[in-house]
């Protein structure tokens, strides 16, 4: 016969008999969390879930994630952007905050609420526009017993005992977003598009954009349609440069979580 598990959350209803395979499971389904007590039939003492190998995800193994590298102006010297396995650890806590914004004019007056939802407004509008604000605070429990918080301004499907990893993006050693939340036990990613903030104009080469608009400003009062039409062009460039680079960043966010998924055995699917 194989080993007999009983387990406890409040020290006063055990649950049980569970065989090493059923234990597996319901650690891995969120429903045996690290905190939780268990007593292996035969035994002295409960002891706590997360000392249990192999019981629960661990950290991964370290390794190397590619970077992602960019520039607007081809003169200048690529950015950097490093991405770092942040946390990863069991959900102890999942606390959401939706506040909700109203706004309408087009009557000879207006609507709108603060973020006690107080709604203040003269007379009624013709047009009303609603919009939510959504903030979830998550509580992590790591590997190595110690538990920290984490603020994010996303909706995300998550709840208690599920195994996430987050992931942080660097740009050059300066700035930092979560850009990445995994979730192992439902084999989704989720990117934060707060992250997107990463990609911008160096200090350099918003000086150098300056510099060319005084020249431009310069043939524009010699030939106006010359100066309109070399600053379009320039304008045309910069937005459409920073919209590929946003777009190519995203895709290589979604090969970084793939791997870490692929790498801890779920296929994932991208949110």
């Amino acid at each position: 016969m194989g080993n007999r598990w009983f387990m406890t959350r409040d020290r006063k209803q055990r649950h049980g008999p569970f065989s090493d395979a059923q234990l597996r499971q319901l650690a891995s389904s969120g429903k045996l969390l690290p905190s939780d007590m268990l007593w292996l039939e035969g035994s002295t003492q409960w002891v706590p879930a997360n000392s249990i190998n192999g019981l629960f995800l661990q950290k991964p193994v370290t390794r190397e994630l590619p970077e992602f590298c960019y520039n607007y102006l081809p003169m200048f010297g690529p950015s950097h952007i490093v991405f770092t396995v942040d946390r990863t650890g069991t959900l102890t806590s999942v606390s959401k905050t939706v506040r909700t914004y109203i706004s309408g004019g087009g009557g000879g007056g207006s609507v709108y609420s603060d973020s006690f939802g107080r709604v203040y407004g003269s007379s009624a509008p013709f047009h009303i526009n609603t919009t939510h604000d959504t903030t979830m605070d998550l509580w992590i429990l790591e590997a190595d017993g110690r538990e920290s918080s984490v603020r994010i301004k996303k909706d995300i499907p998550l709840k208690e005992g599920h195994q996430v990893t987050i992931i942080k993006a660097c740009l050059d050693g300066r700035d930092a977003y979560f850009c990445l939340i995994l979730n192992h036990t439902a084999g989704e990613m989720h990117f934060l598009k707060r992250s997107l903030d990463l990609i911008r104009l160096s200090p350099m080469e918003w000086l150098s954009i300056v510099v060319a608009l005084v020249g431009l400003l310069h043939i524009y009062l010699l030939w106006p349609w010359g100066g309109i039409i070399v600053s379009g062009f320039g304008i045309v460039f910069v937005l459409v440069r920073a919209a590929l680079l946003r777009k190519r960043f995203t895709r290589h966010c979604e090969d970084v979580a793939s791997l870490l998924l692929n790498f801890t055995g779920h296929a994932g699917t991208w949110c």
